[in-house]
């Protein structure tokens, strides 16, 4: 997944590796994701800092959100999505704020375009 994420794939393998990921995570729950956060949230992270095309960003924040357990909601999630960036240090914490985890806590679903749409 790291390799499909790197900075020398085109947006649509990205998008798509982006798209894969939010399906693992909804299907399969966010802790099964958990182990392997410390490797996908840079990656992540790096592609949102680089300003990306629109279905490119949807993608990864839809990924980011259900990867951090944010679409299930409850009083833990936040919490859990928080100790979570701050594990993994470096650029992607300081893009990963708790603000920006706040707000992608607070996007709808249809506050995206659909991943699955392209």
């Amino acid at each position: 997944m790291q390799a499909l994420l790197g900075p020398d794939q085109g947006a649509e393998v990205q998008r798509q590796a982006l798209v894969a990921l939010r399906r693992l995570a909804r299907a399969r729950g966010p802790a099964a994701l958990a182990p392997h956060l410390p490797a996908l949230l840079p990656c992540a992270a790096s592609l949102l800092q680089r300003d990306p095309p629109a279905p490119l960003r949807a993608a990864a924040e839809a990924a980011l959100k259900h990867a951090l357990g944010l679409a299930a909601g409850g009083e833990g999630a936040l919490d859990g999505a928080i100790a979570a960036a701050a594990g993994v240090g470096g650029s992607a914490r300081a893009y990963l704020t708790d603000s920006y985890l706040r707000r992608l806590a607070r996007l709808q679903e249809d506050d995206w375009e659909d991943p699955e749409d392209y």
